[in-house]
């Protein structure tokens, strides 16, 4: 009872912030700058409340239509989809086909490839915003570090984190990639990769000045293989921070 009065809690502070949000710190042209990507239906004076990505996306927001491969697997009407998207009050589309879109009013980007935009979008925001940033990872203890922190940073500082346990790629990119202009502390919970070079990658996008690590376990051996993979993994991320 007393997890899913907290769970509540942290969902309802989610859904407000949604709901109130100024916009953030991405817009139209800072978009284009960082992808390379050309609009259709161009209006650089668009800004943006959230991103949307995936099946999670609300009125006001840009939305990285990363999923179109996972629609088609599913038979579903890819110009459809989007056309949802339209009418739930998406303010702009980044694609990396043109052939889905002739039906849509709303400005499109479209970018050579639509997943490796979101994560150019995410570096180019966390540069420019360019808040002290922690980067938590662990085998346990990931969500709770950083529900703690939030919790005793935010009336010190303007910090920002999500407050569930996403994080993977796109949660880390998408986490970034919402900051608020005036943003002073990023909290990035970041799960590492039996790839390192896949860790290394995303943490130098995260580029965090501190890498915390909540612990480091004999956990999910069928990923690491040993507790020395776990710890080569889980250290893979300081390639990533900051001199």
């Amino acid at each position: 009872k007393e997890n899913q009065d907290k769970f509540l809690e942290m969902a309802k502070e989610f859904i407000e912030k949604i709901n109130n949000y100024e916009e953030i710190f991405l817009n139209a042209e800072k978009l284009k700058e960082y992808t390379n990507g050309y609009w259709i239906n161009e209006d650089l004076s668009q800004n943006y409340k959230y991103i949307g990505t995936h099946g999670s996306y609300y009125s006001g927001d840009v939305y990285f239509a990363t999923i179109i491969e996972q629609w088609q697997k599913d038979g579903k009407d890819i110009k459809q989809e989007l056309l949802k998207c339209q009418n739930k009050g998406i303010r702009a589309i980044v694609i990396d086909s043109t052939k889905y879109i002739k039906d849509l009013s709303i400005p499109v980007l479209v970018v050579d490839d639509v997943q490796k935009a979101f994560e150019d979008t995410a570096k180019g925001v966390r540069q420019d915003v360019n808040p002290k940033t922690v980067l938590l990872t662990g085998t346990e203890g990931k969500t709770g570090s950083k529900i703690q922190l939030y919790y005793l940073l935010k009336n010190q500082a303007k910090t920002h984190a999500y407050l569930d346990s996403s994080n993977t790629g796109i949660p880390i990119f998408k986490s970034l990639a919402t900051m608020e202009e005036d943003l002073e502390i990023e909290l990035n919970e970041f799960s590492v990769d039996a790839n390192e070079d896949k860790t290394t990658s995303r943490a130098k996008i995260v580029n965090p000045d501190l890498c915390f690590f909540s612990n480091i376990s004999s956990e999910h051996m069928h990923v690491h293989g040993s507790l020395e993979g776990v710890i080569s993994h889980k250290s893979a991320v300081i390639e990533g921070i900051r001199e």
